[in-house]
């Protein structure tokens, strides 16, 4: 267990130190999310109820997530490194655990500027609202996740994101908007606290493999020994034999 935690941390805090160094995801996040709100605050009319504002809120929530997720995997397909990330000798729900933590958590610092933006804009936030885009975020993280990985593989991957998790989030607007405005917010809370277990249940288990290493690319052979995972490629006319030999973890040692 430490060392399924100690990989999902390594991975986490891998993008993390990446976005404070690129400064791509986050500030984008941020500047779309402000930007619809002082936009519709000019657009809606002055009377506008409050289902109307709140359910501006939770849209510009989840397309703020959505920008979030489809960057979620770009370094790794840029560098070429999503082999490296699956032939690794750890459990693949790390990957998709750290990856939830780092969405998670950029996820949230938009929201801490979003959140008091629509008080000032809109309507105050109550702790219901509060509680609600809480168990959301992690409902969003940990199905977006899997479907933004899913669509990294793919030409068409900043269309088919959002053909892929949009329908699955309609049950979070509908917790979402209903936690906001029903008087008796707790079935809504409890409608997304389900959804948000039903798919950390369902995802980590998905993408769990059968052992650290479980698909080997074509004419390659692996073998296990003494706990490493070694994979060879076979000798061709011009090259020797190479070898990559995986440690621990997401470290990769190369002779």
């Amino acid at each position: 267990m430490r060392g399924y935690l100690a990989d999902a941390g390594a991975l986490a805090r891998k993008d993390l130190l990446l976005e404070l160094r690129a400064r791509d995801t986050l500030p984008a996040m941020l500047l779309f999310v402000v930007s619809v709100l002082v936009v519709f605050h000019f657009a809606l009319p002055t009377n506008a109820s409050a289902r109307e504002s709140l359910g501006l809120l939770w849209v510009a929530i989840l397309f703020t997530a959505l920008l979030g997720l489809g960057r979620s995997f770009v370094a790794e397909r840029e560098q070429g490194v999503l082999d490296g990330l699956v032939l690794a000798p750890s459990d693949r729900s790390a990957i998709w655990v750290g990856k939830v933590v780092a969405t998670l958590a950029f996820l949230v610092i938009a929201e801490v500027v979003a959140l008091p933006a629509f008080a000032l804009f809109f309507t105050s936030v109550d702790a219901s609202t509060i509680a609600g885009v809480a168990l959301a975020d992690v409902g969003i993280c940990a199905v977006g996740t899997v479907l933004a990985a899913m669509a990294a593989a793919g030409r068409a991957r900043e269309l088919l994101l959002p053909l892929l998790f949009l329908p699955l989030a309609i049950p979070i607007i509908v917790g979402g908007v209903g936690s906001s405005l029903a008087s008796s917010s707790g079935k809504y809370l409890g409608f997304l606290a389900l959804y948000d277990v039903g798919g950390v249940r369902v995802r980590r288990h998905g993408v769990a493999g059968t052992g650290p290493v479980s698909v080997c690319p074509a004419r390659r052979r692996c073998s296990r020994a003494s706990g490493q995972s070694v994979i060879t490629e076979p000798s061709r006319k011009t090259k020797p034999a190479s070898q990559i030999r995986l440690t621990s973890g997401f470290t990769s040692t190369f002779r």
